[in-house]
């Protein structure tokens, strides 16, 4: 099923998947999650919060932006 989600995904988000896979520690099942899960309740709510709370780490750390 996932491999489907992967070729739908690499189709309709051509700029989005690689940029998603060049993050540390995203691979395919996270690319595909965060793709998949824009405000919807699809995809695992935990993995959603932990993502949320990375990303608000990073838009107010200044160290961390010199970084990445």
């Amino acid at each position: 099923m996932s491999d489907y989600r992967e070729q739908q995904a690499r189709q309709h988000y051509t700029l989005h998947l690689p940029i998603l896979r060049s993050i540390n520690n995203v691979g395919r099942i996270l690319s595909l999650t965060i793709i998949y899960n824009k405000g919807n309740k699809i995809g695992n709510a935990h993995l959603k919060w932990a993502f949320s709370v990375a990303v608000l780490y990073l838009r107010g750390n200044d160290k961390v932006k010199i970084i990445y």
